[in-house]
């Protein structure tokens, strides 16, 4: 009977903060995410080149 109330009092909670608003943050926050990792890597890489070949010139960072 307790498992019957507990579900309900989920759904009840489910339904004050619709499903489809809290799939979009979610969504939002995953592409947020994304975009900074990428970015971030190009940096990282962009960054390990040009300390190569300044290194290669002679040159350190």
């Amino acid at each position: 009977m307790q498992d019957m109330s507990y579900r309900n009092a989920k759904r009840a909670c489910l339904c004050k903060y619709p499903l489809y608003k809290y799939r979009k943050t979610l969504h939002r926050i995953d592409f947020i995410r994304q975009i900074a990792f990428t970015s971030f890597n190009m940096a990282f890489r962009f960054y390990k080149q040009l300390s190569k070949t300044l290194f290669y010139r002679g040159f350190r960072i």
